[in-house]
């Protein structure tokens, strides 16, 4: 439960994202944080050009149109089929626990007592 309180803390007392910022066309809170994370004054030369592409790139957003939850369960372009085929691999993945092999099955034969798991 302390973790849970830990992480919780955490994401009250942090940071808008710079592009959340600039989405909602508050530029001067995008410039401070993107210099807060960034390390930089927010007048330096990296956060200019920084903000140019943020600006560049939230234009481009605004220029797409919103987007619905309907939208993401849509027949046309069969883009449902591409949602559930990529759900239904992070499922398998999670039934199978292929993840558990991958990220400590070496560590898991050597603690078992294999020498050389790949035998």
């Amino acid at each position: 439960m302390v973790f849970d309180v830990g992480l919780l803390l955490g994401f009250v007392f942090s940071p808008e994202s710079p592009r959340f910022l600039a989405k909602k066309g508050r530029w001067d809170e995008c410039r401070r944080n993107l210099a807060r994370l960034r390390g930089c004054a927010p007048d330096s030369g990296e956060i200019n050009t920084e903000m140019d592409e943020v600006r560049i790139k939230a234009e481009q957003e605004l220029e797409q149109g919103d987007v619905s939850w309907k939208e993401l369960f849509s027949t046309h372009d069969r883009i449902a089929w591409r949602v559930l085929i990529g759900v239904g691999v992070q499922i398998g993945q999670q039934i199978t626990g292929i993840n558990f092999f991958f990220s400590y099955g070496q560590q898991f034969a050597q603690t078992a007592g294999l020498n050389n798991p790949c035998e």
